[in-house]
């Protein structure tokens, strides 16, 4: 489920609708699905020029995914129609298509959904989890991951972050994104200790890049 937020900041006007579905299928175009009765926002006096998106993740939190300032807007049939003002993000979130993978996050029960992704997939996948779970309740202290599943540094991300937080969660995507999450971004919810099974078998490039973080960040890797 999403919330949008429409803002007027010249007259510091706000209002908030719901929609089960975004589509993201032009580069500066949302589709925004199943909104109900948008009424009144449509004959609102206001000149609504900035739309902030949240996504209600799996801890029942609404994690923003990202704000834009709006060109024009239209009403087609069922669909509210965005057209957005082109900014460093826009091309990115294209791209990756953010919204597929923000969609699929909302309805997966499964761990390791990710596992049959491809590398680039994986990494929208992980992009994703950003935007649906930027501020988890709890992270785990000790955590387990499977080299078996691990084939590559985003399929390391992926595992990683999953174990840690829980499906939908991120724990970077990048050496640095990963980095970042120990001293910054989760600093006070500190992880003790890594058991790695099935070590051995993750050969990927970056693997020692990955072993010297944890170790910087005073983690214990356990290699099984």
């Amino acid at each position: 489920m999403y919330r949008l937020t429409f803002n007027d900041s010249s007259s510091n006007i706000q209002t908030n609708i719901s929609s089960s579905n975004i589509i993201h299928d032009k580069k500066l175009e949302l589709k925004i699905s199943n909104i109900g009765d948008i009424e009144n926002l449509l004959k609102s006096e206001a000149s609504y020029d900035e739309l902030t998106i949240y996504i209600k993740n799996n801890e029942n939190i609404y994690s923003e995914v990202f704000s834009t300032e709006i060109l024009d807007g239209y009403y087609d049939k069922t669909d509210l129609i965005i057209e957005m003002i082109e900014n460093i993000f826009t091309e990115s979130i294209f791209t990756r298509q953010l919204f597929k993978y923000l969609n699929l996050l909302t309805t997966v029960k499964n761990i390791r959904y990710w596992k049959d992704l491809s590398d680039e997939a994986q990494y929208c996948w992980l992009r994703a989890c950003f935007a649906f779970n930027r501020y988890p309740k709890k992270i785990k202290t000790d955590i387990i991951i499977d080299g078996n599943f691990i084939t590559s540094k985003n399929s390391f991300f992926c595992e990683f972050s999953e174990q840690s937080i829980g499906i939908g969660g991120y724990f970077g995507s990048d050496l640095d994104g990963f980095d970042d999450c120990f001293k910054t971004f989760y600093k006070n919810c500190h992880i003790n200790k890594v058991i790695w099974k099935s070590f051995d078998v993750s050969n990927f490039n970056d693997k020692q890049n990955i072993i010297e973080i944890l170790e910087d960040n005073n983690v214990q890797l356990i290699k099984n």
